[in-house]
């Protein structure tokens, strides 16, 4: 009888070891499971994580869509090449700033005016996934007029907004649709170039830029 109780007891203590062996056993791999979730979810954060900086190079074409006045005539979608360099900062929301300076040509007969511009920028930027992304900048800075016969300078604005693609985690390629427009005095004596009815005009300016992106 005792040896029966014996054997009872063992048998009762195995059955507990093993139940509590087995419970522990759940409880470790469902830590680990939330572990591995964790650094998931941490990686898949990261790569779908706007980058921090960008340094942008751009080239492209626009269109004067205002008339403008020559000696030759008036003339309205006027085009010519465009060329930008800018660097944008962006933060965790997807807001930044940063700064840009572009050069933008119109070929008339006279002559190649080219019109500098440089302004700070307000950016918006977002992933569309772990390559895509879109990117929205609005600037407002300083024109002028860098040759030609004649000197031009004043205020101009601009928005652009446009994707990207990363090849990877340094170099991507961007193609943006910019509106620009800007409000230019003119000194007196002046020689040639365009010619206008007011001491102040604004030209407005349409213009489609592609280039390469560079992220760190």
């Amino acid at each position: 009888m005792k040896v029966m109780k014996y054997v009872l007891l063992m048998f009762g203590l195995c059955c507990l070891n093993v139940s509590v062996w087995g419970q522990e056993k759940s409880v470790v791999l469902t830590m680990e499971d939330a572990v591995g979730m964790q650094e998931a979810q941490k990686e898949q954060e990261k790569r779908i994580r706007v980058p921090r900086n960008t340094f942008i190079v751009n080239f492209g074409y626009g269109w004067i869509t205002s008339e403008v006045v020559m000696r030759s005539g008036s003339y309205k979608w006027k085009g010519g090449g465009e060329y930008k360099v800018a660097y944008n900062w962006v933060g965790d929301g997807g807001y930044g700033f940063g700064v840009e300076c572009e050069a933008i040509t119109t070929d008339f007969p006279e002559e190649l005016v080219t019109l500098g511009y440089v302004a700070p920028v307000f950016v918006y930027c977002q992933k569309l996934g772990e390559r895509w992304m879109v990117r929205g900048t609005a600037s407002i800075g300083y024109t002028w007029n860098g040759a030609g016969n004649d000197r031009f300078s004043g205020v101009a604005a601009e928005l652009n907004w446009g994707v990207e693609y990363m090849l990877n985690k340094v170099i991507g390629l961007g193609l943006s649709a910019r509106w620009w427009r800007a409000s230019i005095s003119r000194p007196d004596g002046i020689y040639s170039g365009m010619i206008v009815i007011n001491d102040r005009h604004g030209v407005n300016r349409l213009g489609i830029q592609g280039g390469l992106r560079c992220y760190f």
